[in-house]
């Protein structure tokens, strides 16, 4: 009924076990390989796109004054500056702004188109807070831009529309200072 197992047949049978479990080793290390390898070339790609893109800040604001029809008119001069590897066209400037404790207003200024190229610092009258009064002192001023870069979409495979937002404080006799800043 029962044969006897030779010992050749238990070393064949470890042996094949052996080479399974070491053939699963091998698939999951091959995996997690694959995986990081997937990470690297992500991370890699992410940081040429950052080296290259560009990067559109709001290097200093300033309120001025200016006369319209004989009239006191205040508005926001801004110096923009690109600190990226790629020219960028801002076509919005979101401006909002609150006194002290007052409500949140907001001026979209006019879809005019700036090119900021590598390098340069732009001063644009085009952003204008229009106001027939000075703000008050400590009055926060938020400034979202967005721009692109014409030729990203194609190099990228990504969208080529960012944003820069700014915080500002203003204090009178001080002009501006940036409490925030955020890229995306």
């Amino acid at each position: 009924m029962f044969q006897s197992v030779r010992w050749t047949d238990i070393l064949i049978a470890g042996a094949t076990l052996l080479t399974a479990i070491g053939t699963f080793w091998y698939v999951w290390l091959t995996r997690q390989l694959w995986k990081s390898a997937l990470d690297n070339l992500r991370l890699t790609r992410q940081s040429h796109e950052a080296s290259i893109r560009p990067w559109i800040a709001v290097a200093h604001c300033h309120l001025k004054l200016a006369e319209l029809q004989g009239n006191p008119w205040y508005y926001i001069e801004l110096a923009l500056s690109n600190s990226g590897h790629s020219p960028a066209t801002v076509f919005e400037c979101t401006i909002k702004w609150k006194e002290f404790s007052g409500n949140w207003e907001e001026r979209i200024a006019e879809p005019r188109q700036l090119a900021v190229v590598p390098g340069s610092i732009v001063h644009s009258k085009a952003f204008l807070y229009h106001s027939e009064r000075k703000p008050l002192s400590n009055t926060i001023f938020h400034v979202a831009l967005k721009y692109r870069y014409p030729g990203w979409e194609k190099d990228s495979g990504h969208s080529s529309d960012f944003q820069s937002i700014y915080t500002f404080n203003y204090i009178e006799g001080h002009d501006f200072h940036r409490i925030e800043q955020q890229m995306e």
